[in-house]
């Protein structure tokens, strides 16, 4: 899980360059920019479709699971990841000359950018749950005399600052 940090503070992971640079290959192989071997297109843009798939369901499954241990620059590498995938997608989606092959891939592409995003909101709600961890003992003393209400916007506005540089 090595979690990179770009020169504007985004935080990232390798997978989806790596993913996309072999997906991109097989693309390439499939002739997307022509018009011939339809059914090559289909068979490959839909292998695609299911890689992708199955590769995100399973990062962010463990990311639910496991993201409070990986940190929270991890699980906002995975969600920055799963923009990453959605913008090679529509970019797949572009390559397409043929325009039966761009119709029956339309629909199955627009469902997995839907369930990548799904994907991307499940993982801030694993940051919720890491911000609401770090505030428990606060809120536990909230509705008493020794309450730090302070500490509580403090933490906050820490994570605020946290998610804008680290988010996309």
């Amino acid at each position: 899980h090595a979690v990179e940090t770009g020169s504007s503070g985004l935080h990232f992971t390798h997978s989806p360059s790596d993913l996309w640079e072999t997906l991109n290959a097989h693309t390439n192989i499939a002739g997307l920019g022509e018009r011939n071997n339809e059914r090559l297109q289909l068979k490959t843009l839909t292998a695609i479709a299911g890689v992708v798939n199955a590769t995100v369901r399973s990062i962010v499954e463990d990311t639910v699971r496991n993201g409070k241990n990986h940190g929270e620059e991890y699980v906002c590498a995975v969600i920055n990841d799963c923009s990453q995938h959605v913008e090679s997608l529509d970019a797949i989606l572009n390559q397409i000359s043929s325009q039966p092959v761009k119709t029956r891939m339309e629909p199955i592409f627009e469902k997995l950018t839907f369930q990548v995003y799904e994907s991307a909101e499940r993982c801030c709600g694993v940051l919720v749950s890491i911000i609401y961890d770090d505030l428990k003992s606060h809120v536990a003393s909230l509705f008493t005399n020794e309450h730090n209400i302070n500490g509580i916007v403090a933490t906050i506005h820490d994570y605020d600052k946290d998610f804008k540089v680290g988010l996309q």
